[in-house]
């Protein structure tokens, strides 16, 4: 658990760096492994709010991971029809 929440911390400056040269694939693999370890941590709601924060971002909802991990929070939050949409767009 120690180990996530490292992992966890380390992401979320990752994501408050706003270097202008970082190429949009990067910021995208940092805020999925932001997510992953929220999961990790069973931080649901976070992903939640993650995954409604960035619906917009075309990159982001292309990786099939994205859906994973919101279909993950919402059957682990007992919406059983939340992720039983989420992971049919995977």
């Amino acid at each position: 658990m120690e180990q996530w929440l490292h992992v966890k911390s380390n992401y979320e400056k990752a994501r408050d760096f706003k270097l202008d040269n970082v190429p949009e694939e990067l910021l995208v693999e940092i805020n999925i492994g932001y997510a992953k370890a929220c999961l990790k941590l069973a931080k649901y709601s976070k992903v939640l709010e993650f995954i409604k924060a960035n619906k917009s971002n075309r990159i982001l909802i292309g990786k099939p991971e994205f859906w994973q991990i919101g279909s993950i929070a919402h059957r682990k939050l007992g919406n059983y029809l939340k992720a039983d949409r989420f992971i049919g767009k995977v």
